[in-house]
C-alpha cells in the first residue's frame, strides 16, 4: 500500500493562478475587491449598485484607477491574508461607513501607475 501525500495548499493555489494568468499578486488584489464587496453588501453601503459594478469601484478605489492587472507587488501578504481579509469579514458597520480600516489593510496594495 503506498501513502498519497498532497501537495500543499500554496503550490494548488500557485498552479490555479498560474493556469488562469493571474499572478499572485493580482489574486490578493481581487481577494481584498471581494471581501471589501462582501462587507459592503453586508454593511448596507453598496447604494443599489450591482456586485459587479461594486467591484469595480473597489478595484478602482484599491489600485488608484490602475485595476488588479497593474499589481505589481503586495506589503505584506501574509498579515493582508492573515489579519486584514479576516478583520473585514467582521469589522464594524460603522466602522466601515466611516472609512476606519484595521491596520493591517493599509497600503497593501501597491500599483503601476501609467
Amino acid at each position: 500500500m503506498t501513502k498519497r501525500t498532497t501537495a500543499p495548499a500554496i503550490v494548488l493555489v500557485a498552479l490555479a493562478l498560474s493556469a488562469c494568468g493571474q499572478s499572485a499578486e493580482e489574486a490578493a488584489c481581487n481577494d481584498t475587491v471581494q471581501v471589501f464587496g462582501d462587507a459592503i453588501v453586508r454593511c448596507g453601503l453598496d447604494d443599489g449598485l450591482s456586485r459587479d459594478a461594486l467591484e469595480r469601484q473597489i478595484e478602482s478605489t484599491v489600485t488608484m484607477t490602475q485595476g488588479c492587472g497593474r499589481v505589481v507587488s503586495i506589503r505584506d501578504e501574509a498579515e493582508l491574508r492573515e489579519e486584514c481579509l479576516p478583520a473585514l469579514e467582521t469589522l464594524a458597520c460603522s466602522s466601515l461607513e466611516a472609512g476606519t480600516l484595521p491596520a493591517s489593510c493599509r497600503a497593501q496594495i501597491e500599483v503601476e501607475v501609467r
